[in-house]
């Protein structure tokens, strides 16, 4: 199952947050192309967005820091989004990352 579970998550100091797991499913993984639309839609949220992988935190604003781990198909990550509108870009980034991505490869 490529989408799995939300969670609302509530850190030190009464910050909220939501994230969710997902598997890259796009064929290539996070290469050049997949990275920069990422970035792109990440910049375009108002929350900050989050990209857990092995235990490392990534600013999905960044592409450099996107491409530097070299996130392959099949692979589970967490995207995490906390901020003003997280719930509505933390289904943005979800959909970005599951569709628009595997489309762009078409």
């Amino acid at each position: 199952n490529l989408y799995k579970k939300c969670v609302i998550i509530r850190m030190t100091g009464g910050v909220f947050m939501v994230r969710q797991t997902i598997t890259v499913c796009n064929s290539n993984g996070f290469h050049i192309r997949p990275v920069t639309i990422i970035a792109d839609a990440a910049s375009g949220c108002t929350s900050k967005v989050t990209i857990h992988y092995e235990h490392n935190q990534i600013n999905a604003r960044s592409i450099l820091n996107l491409l530097s781990f070299g996130i392959k198909k099949g692979t589970d990550i967490i995207v995490e989004c906390e901020g003003e509108h997280e719930q509505e870009d933390l289904e943005k980034m979800v959909d970005v990352i599951l569709h628009k991505l595997e489309k762009e490869e078409e």
